[in-house]
């Protein structure tokens, strides 16, 4: 399938402005996430859209799957997704996703190059007005764990004034970060939070957006092992 949309992409790079590849993207999204559903017999809910506020946002997202991004493009299509270089290959990848308006950095380049590029980031990001998405830990975690927050969410959050809506998800018991691209049947969810507002220093706006994602992932994990059990003690009976 990407090499379809990679083959689908390439006439579209001598289009004017990033829309017609943006609108393949989506598109990418959404085939992917049928997959998943239809195909894996993994079904994502995302809920808690009642928290997304007026005007843009940055959404800051619990990442724990390769599975994240095809979710929150394809349930949001106005987002702008921020990504790593190293993510996107072959190159012809991320010229495509660059064409389309993705924001790319290099996250693994020196803390001056990464000030830089998020500096560029956040000018870009106003002069579009379109929402972020970010995944505040910089790389995919494992199914149980959380990682430690990178300060680029906070340099994005202090410079462009938006409030961040974290996100959780339990994706990651479905759809692991391993090297044996084996999805695992049954429900996935996704979860929006209510937002944190701007005007808060580094250290308070770190301590409340990681408590928002990282005790609300553990919530729908939680949730998802009760259900699990239920579903077991039923077919016992």
């Amino acid at each position: 399938m990407t090499a379809a949309y990679v083959a689908a992409g390439l006439p579209r790079l001598r289009a004017d402005g990033p829309e017609p590849m943006a609108r393949l993207m989506r598109s990418n999204t959404r085939a992917v996430r049928w997959l998943m559903r239809t195909v894996a017999g993994v079904p994502v809910r995302v809920d808690g859209q009642e928290h997304l506020p007026e005007g843009p946002y940055i959404l800051a997202a619990k990442h724990e799957s390769w599975g994240d991004g095809y979710v929150w493009m394809s349930e949001l299509p106005g987002l702008v997704p921020m990504v790593g270089r190293h993510v996107l290959k072959p190159d012809v990848v991320r010229v495509l996703a660059e064409k389309a308006g993705t924001m790319v950095v290099d996250v693994e380049g020196s803390a001056l190059a990464r000030g830089r590029a998020l500096t560029r980031a956040a000018d870009l990001a106003r002069a579009r007005g379109r929402p972020l998405l970010v995944f505040p830990e910089g790389k995919i975690s494992e199914p149980d764990d959380h990682l430690p927050l990178r300060g680029g969410a906070f340099r994005l959050y202090a410079a462009l004034g938006w409030p961040v809506v974290p996100a959780a998800t339990n994706l990651g018991q479905r759809w692991p970060n391993d090297d044996d691209l084996v999805l695992r049947p049954g429900p996935a969810a996704a979860r929006l939070l209510p937002p944190i507002m701007p005007g808060l220093g580094r250290r308070a706006f770190e301590a409340a957006l990681a408590s928002s994602i990282f005790e609300g992932t553990d919530a729908l994990r939680a949730e998802a092992r009760a259900t699990t059990l239920v579903e077991q003690r039923s077919l016992t009976f």
